[in-house]
């Protein structure tokens, strides 16, 4: 459940491949070079890009931020209920966190209204988790994460690229996204934080159908090679010896 943001720069001399990792806490890695970074929810530290490189393009690959449980029921032991689903519901995104996140970016070439909450909602819950809301959703922190790394990422890259001065974001970013409402609400709240609000050329996110999808596992069905490797760490049978211990557990408890 990743999301990919990519912007490029014409180099100069020699270049610079910045490749990041965003996860929800925060943490980021620029690949091979020397040219690193740590984001946290307060401050920022990088090392300077070395004089001889410009930079030629950044990757930004991220997870989602915060989210509510997947399941409907945590186990046999912890059923759905009322005051369960009801706490998620208060949790996920509201309304104006919404309204920013639909002025960030648009998925494919949708040009229905902004102006419309009914439709802003329709429009924001669109993946292939809908059914399951308020279950397996991005939470108002979940949103906060992502427009605060998106915030830091500008700080970084505000002058190397003049993001003050962008205007044709459309055609100078590749947004990517897996087909689930919380990793492309995920992705529209970087956004907003790498570019603002008032984004008149927004990026344009793309998707895959699920048998085409290649940013999680299992998206076109089981996968052998992985079935194997996880007998060989976890045998069938110390996981059936597991299960049962957990079950002890959660009973007591």
């Amino acid at each position: 459940n990743h999301a990919v943001t990519v912007i490029p720069k014409t180099f100069l001399r020699q270049s610079l491949f910045a490749f990041c990792t965003v996860s929800n806490v925060f943490s980021s890695s620029v690949f091979k070079e020397s040219h690193h970074a740590v984001l946290t929810s307060s401050e920022i530290k990088y090392e300077v890009v070395p004089s001889d490189l410009t930079i030629q393009r950044v990757v930004i690959i991220h997870r989602h931020g915060d989210r509510s449980q997947i399941s409907r029921e945590l186990s046999p032991h912890y059923p759905e209920n009322d005051n369960i689903s009801q706490k998620w519901q208060s949790l996920l995104p509201s309304e104006d966190t919404i309204i920013r996140m639909l002025k960030s970016a648009e998925l494919h070439e949708s040009v229905t209204s902004d102006t419309d909450v009914n439709d802003i909602k329709k429009r924001i819950y669109t993946g292939w988790d809908v059914s399951r809301s308020p279950y397996a959703q991005l939470t108002e922190l979940g949103a906060s994460q992502l427009i605060t790394a998106g915030q830091q990422l500008r700080r970084r890259y505000a002058d190397i690229f003049d993001l003050s001065s962008l205007t044709n974001h459309k055609q100078i970013i590749d947004c990517r996204s897996t087909y689930m409402c919380r990793t492309i609400q995920s992705l529209r709240s970087l956004l907003s934080g790498l570019f603002g609000e008032d984004v008149t050329d927004k990026p344009i996110i793309r998707t895959r159908p699920l048998n085409e999808e290649t940013m999680f596992p299992q998206a076109d069905g089981p996968c052998n090679v992985m079935s194997d490797r996880r007998s060989i760490i976890l045998p069938p049978s110390r996981l059936k010896e597991t299960i049962a211990e957990y079950d002890t557990f959660e009973t007591r408890m």
